[in-house]
């Protein structure tokens, strides 16, 4: 399998949280609109009714949750792999 062939949508945000925590532009323009910064740093097709909110920690980490919770199986399916140690697929923190 080819490297895109293993890489799933939340390590795709997962990438741009982390570069977010050196790229103070990024991590501005992450703050300010999650939506259109993960898709326009990831090409992902984030669906209109899903709300997402970034947050920042004291330790300049980013975080962006899904806040209304309602992902479809479907794509539970296509993310699960991406997430790790029990992890919450709704919210992914760099």
């Amino acid at each position: 399998m080819t490297e895109s062939m293993n890489h799933s949508p939340m390590d795709s945000v997962n990438e741009v949280c982390h570069r977010a925590v050196r790229d103070a532009k990024l991590k501005a323009a992450l703050l300010e609109d999650p939506r259109g910064t993960l898709e326009r740093e990831t090409g992902l097709a984030i669906p209109a009714g899903w709300d997402l909110v970034a947050q920042e920690s004291a330790d300049g980490s980013v975080s962006v949750e899904l806040v209304n919770g309602e992902i479809s199986e479907e794509y539970l399916e296509l993310v699960m792999g991406g997430v790790a140690d029990g992890g919450d697929p709704a919210k992914s923190k760099c």
